[in-house]
């Protein structure tokens, strides 16, 4: 028989939570924020289209965070 030696419960590895902004530095990082930001202004779009003005606000919000990040990153 095997023994299997206890080590308490199991945690799940630390990691950062999805809210989090990309922060590294460097053209890498500023080429997946501006597609970001190219993916939320469609949105926005869709959002006229559809004539949602919370689909507006909320991705012109997110635009204008992922292109502030992009600027602090690079």
């Amino acid at each position: 028989m095997i023994s299997r030696r206890r080590r308490g419960p199991w945690k799940p590895p630390r990691r950062l939570p999805p809210s989090s902004p990309l922060a590294w530095p460097g053209p890498a990082a500023a080429l997946v924020l501006c597609a970001a930001a190219v993916a939320q202004v469609g949105d926005a779009v869709v959002g006229i289209a559809a004539r949602k003005s919370t689909t507006i606000a909320g991705a012109s919000l997110l635009t204008a965070i992922h292109l502030a990040t992009t600027v602090a990153t690079a």
